[in-house]
């Protein structure tokens, strides 16, 4: 630019200008050009900031003052301004370079800086930096300073110096422990493991809060190198070795819980905590037996290897693998297993398959005499676990002879003994009989155990009496020849066999030990005879009669029954012992004649009933006696009678409908059992039933004829029976009756039963009734007719829909010259209906003046009415002639401006035809108001009655 052409800047910012320059001395500008500063050039700006202290993990202000460093040129607000510049200069912007490596910038008010911020944000001090807890001393970040137009004034370094901190441990590995239940875990860094840059592993320590104690969660830390129970803590260092293990030993039906786990520094002044979860599974555990059978040698101890029992479950690949513990749950009779604990065998009834595995365990064959076969049911679980019997296997166990033995077989033959009934008898040696084959004088004893004793008798042994029961007494074969058998004479059963089981095996214990004993032969049934004596009938079933009252019931043999061992059910006969007056026993089949003997197969074929007779008292009780022909007993059944109840179904109940009109039926209805429904609970005693009028009705009878008579009479009492057949009828006592309804109460009443208030209702359709309620007087001009309406004879019908063309007005006189006539035909006529009076066919005529020449009482005519029931009295309707030429005054109507003013007769007077045929018609309405009535509508005509009752105003416009 030339000394006096300035330019002009183009847009924003600087060094950037357009110029005119028709007179400059340097080359021609014809476009915007940015001349670049030299390199060499000074900067635009100057920062001076101090090194950032942070301390590890926390946020510092960012302290900086920045000024302008070339002559002529200030930074104020944020902008710079000088030469060649805007007046209002250009904003200077913070773009970050290089971004902090352990930290973040972040501008107060809008979180992390990832672009560009202003300058004014640092220098009011809203610029942080905020260091993400790492372990590092130092941090730095690179900024430039630019304009708008992107032009870097100045390329800046924040320091930033991080002071340590010694803070918690933390957890980096947090993974489920998933474990055999009753098992224990290897815990590795895999597992669970923890960080600290300011500790050793020694130094990170791990609490677990709530597994400490053994009610909290069924397990517990331990440590290898710790002694006695659950530590309180242990370290990194530890699980890195592999000295921590989780143990789950207490026994929960859950399937997982869950641990508060704490890690800290050695003194726990720093920690945080984690979650840590634990799964149970149930482990399977399997068994194999060598060959399929423990192989034993006899009398000798079998020490047991891998090749007998091995183990194994679905969790071996756990680490530390479990432990699987072996206990027997049956033992086995030949011997029992025993335990090397301290150089000696020790017999036990649990032991590990590692023990197993050491040859620490073995079988102790003890039995004497020769068994070669035996069993034992053992029981696994996980060594520690308290869910014992996960899995039970039962084993089976040979036992090896070093020698060939001799078989014996033993035969039994049992001889019956008799007892009489009730009675004693004792055993000898020859009930029970053993025979060994081959025989030899080597062979031991045998020994019989009871298996089942009679339950009708009692075995007691030697001269002691000591009671023998089932399977609690080992005898020899001496001991058996003391027995001594009682029958207890039972009265429910009488068997004449007995019989005592019985089970043979040899004694183990004076066997020779190179015989095999026979096989225990058991099943063995001893029978007793016994020997029946002479008794009484015995009574099975004797219980309660149950019958309504009046009714039979037959009686089966659940509820009398009698049984005797020495006499069929056709010799037991039964003998009343009262008089059947009240209820009797029958025999079918007749049911109504009384019996006083029957035999109890007639009871079992279902041939005896028993009969209450209806009306006598409830029966309670009947005494008989019982015989088999030599021996009898006397015994009393009970009778439980039930009354007869009476049952009205209000639900059929229907009312009683009868008429006072012509026709049939004609005053009088049936009275059937659709009025009264009732019934008895035994329905063969409906005939039975008497019913009686307890309250009579007020405007009828009740009228019943018998079989022979076709008369009717009143009724008292009634049975059911004639209302079920129609002899019975309700009788109005008078046929003029108005009533609409009648009521009458019954009692029913069958054998000793009684249902009072008993209530049929009675519809009454009375004749109906016709009344004249107003008669008016009929005004008729001279020469001319009026027609009639119900207006003016006004009649009143009941009921009230009677059709009005049942219903005659009959004319008895009528005073000339007028006459009545029919509208349509113009017919003379002395008779017309009330259809005709309502519907206006019904003319009045008046002949001319000069021929009016009325009676005393004035023109009329006289009539009654008539509905062929009922005729009313003679009523008159008068005619008023009049002429049809009117006289009419007016005077003149005073009305204040504005003001409202009712029309009287006193302004408008007329005379000449009835007052009531006036109507007043405005042909000119007036000019400076308005007619209208009482409510202020217009009046285009009124009537001579409105105008009487101030009807009608005149209202001024104003």
């Amino acid at each position: 630019p030339s000394s006096r052409h300035t330019c002009a800047p183009t847009s924003s910012g600087i060094l950037r200008y357009a110029c005119a320059c028709a007179d400059c001395s340097e080359t021609s500008l014809t476009s915007p050009t940015t001349p670049a500063p030299p390199a060499t050039s000074p900067q635009w700006l100057v920062a001076r900031s101090t090194a950032l202290r942070v301390s590890e993990g926390s946020p510092a202000a960012v302290q900086m003052t920045v000024t302008a460093a070339r002559t002529g040129y200030q930074l104020t607000a944020g902008r710079l301004t000088g030469p060649f510049l805007p007046p209002s200069g250009t904003e200077v912007s913070i773009v970050v370079t290089t971004p902090p490596q352990n930290g973040h910038l972040e501008l107060v008010g809008s979180g992390r800086v990832s672009g560009s911020l202003t300058l004014t944000s640092v220098l009011d001090g809203l610029l942080s930096y905020v260091h993400d807890g790492s372990e590092t001393l130092s941090d730095r970040a690179v900024v430039n300073f630019v304009t708008a137009e992107q032009l870097v004034l100045l390329n800046a370094t924040i320091q930033v110096v991080v002071e340590p901190v010694d803070d918690a441990p933390r957890f980096s590995n947090v993974q489920p422990l998933s474990m055999a239940r009753g098992s224990r875990l290897l815990i590795t860094s895999d597992l669970l493991s923890a960080t600290d840059d300011d500790s050793e592993p020694e130094d990170i320590v791990f609490r677990a809060d709530n597994a400490m104690a053994s009610d909290a969660v069924p397990g517990h830390f331990k440590v290898r190198t710790s002694s006695g129970g659950a530590p309180t803590h242990f370290s990194q260092a530890d699980i890195d070795r592999g000295h921590v293990l989780f143990i789950q030993s207490i026994p929960t039906p859950r399937h997982e819980f869950f641990m508060n786990l704490t890690v800290g520094n050695a003194l726990l002044t720093q920690s945080s905590s984690a979650r840590i979860r634990v799964v149970l599974n149930n482990a399977t555990i399997s068994l194999r037996v060598g060959s399929g059978r423990l192989r034993v040698e006899f009398n000798q101890t079998t020490v047991l290897t891998a090749a007998n029992f091995s183990t194994s479950t679905t969790f071996d690949d756990q680490k530390p693998r479990p432990k699987v513990r072996l206990f027997v749950i049956t033992p086995p009779r030949l011997g029992h297993f025993a335990f090397n604990g301290s150089k000696q065998w020790v017999r036990t009834l649990n032991f590990t398959a590692g023990q197993i595995e050491n040859g620490r365990v073995a079988f102790v064959h003890t039995a004497r005499g020769i068994e070669m076969n035996d069993s034992v049911r053992l029981g696994l679980a996980i060594h520690g676990s308290a869910y014992v019997q996960n899995t039970t296997f039962d084993v089976p166990i040979t036992v090896h002879l070093p020698f060939e033995p001799v078989q014996v077989s033993a035969s039994v033959a049992l001889q019956a003994p008799e007892v009489t009934e009730g009675g004693t008898t004792l055993f000898t040696k020859d009930t029970v009989q053993v025979r060994y084959n081959p025989e030899s004088k080597r062979n031991g004893n045998m020994q019989i155990t009871v298996e089942k004793v009679p339950k009708d008798g009692r075995l007691f042994v030697g001269s002691t009496g000591r009671v023998l029961k089932a399977g609690l007494k080992l005898l020899s074969m001496a001991d058996f020849a003391t027995i001594r058998y009682v029958h207890l004479d039972p009265q429910d059963t009488r068997a004449t066999s007995h019989v005592l089981q019985l089970c043979v095996t040899p004694n183990r214990d004076t066997w020779p030990w190179d015989l095999l004993a026979p096989v225990a032969s058991c099943g063995h049934r001893l029978h007793i005879n016994v020997r029946l004596t002479n008794r009484q009938p015995q009574k099975i079933n004797l219980n309660r009669i149950f019958v309504n009252e009046g009714s039979s019931v037959l009686v089966p043999s659940e509820v009398l029954l009698f049984e005797d061992w020495e006499s069929p059910p056709g010799q037991l006969t039964f003998t009343v012992l009262q008089q059947p007056s009240v209820a009797f026993f029958y025999k079918l089949p007749t049911t109504s004649l009384p019996v006083l003997n029957f035999t109890q197969e007639d009871v079992n074929e279902g041939r005896v009933g028993f009969q209450h007779v209806l009306g006598q008292p409830l029966a309670t009780s009947l005494s008989f006696k019982i015989s088999d022909g030599s021996l009898s007993t006397q015994h009393a059944i009970l009778i439980e009678t039930r009354p007869v109840s009476i049952y009205l179904n209000s639900t059929g109940q229907r009312a009683l409908a009868v008429s006072a009109l012509h026709g049939t039926p004609f005053g009088s209805a049936p009275v059937s059992a659709a009025q009264l429904p009732v019934s008895a609970s035994n329905p063969e005693h409906n005939e039975h039933i008497r019913l009686t009028v307890s309250k009579s009705p007020r405007h009828g009878v009740i009228e019943c004829r018998d079989d022979q008579d076709n008369e009717y009479s009143d009724a008292a009492e009634l049975r059911l029976a004639d209302l079920q057949e129609g002899r019975c009828r309700y009788r109005l006592l008078s046929l003029s009756t108005r009533k609409t309804s009648d009521t009458l109460r019954m009692a029913a009443r069958v054998g000793r039963t009684v249902r009072d208030n008993i209530r049929m209702n009675v519809t009454i359709q009375p004749r109906p009734d016709v009344s004249v309620t107003s008669v008016s007087t009929v005004y008729i001009a001279t020469g001319s007719s009026v027609v009639l309406t119900t207006s003016d004879i006004t009649v009143k019908t009941a009921p009230a829909d009677f059709p009005s063309s049942q219903v005659s007005f009959i004319v008895r006189k009528i005073v000339p010259p007028t006459e009545l006539r029919l509208t349509a035909s113009g017919l003379s006529i002395s008779r017309f209906s009330l259809h005709e009076l309502s519907t206006g066919a019904v003319t009045y005529a008046l002949g001319a003046a000069e021929s009016v020449r009325p009676d005393g009482d004035g023109l009329f005519f006289d009539f009654f009415v008539t509905n062929e029931y009922r005729n009313t009295t003679v009523h008159r309707l008068h005619a008023a002639p009049y002429s049809d030429r009117m006289l009419l005054t007016t005077s003149t109507l005073d009305v204040t401006e504005g003001v409202s003013v009712n029309v009287t007769t006193s302004h408008v007077l007329v005379d000449g035809p009835p007052q009531h045929s006036i109507t007043f018609l405005v042909t000119s309405p007036p000019q400076h108001g308005q007619l209208q009535s009482r409510s202020g509508s217009a009046l285009s005509q009124f009537t001579l009655q409105q105008l009487q009752s101030g009807e009608v105003q005149f209202k001024h416009d104003d």
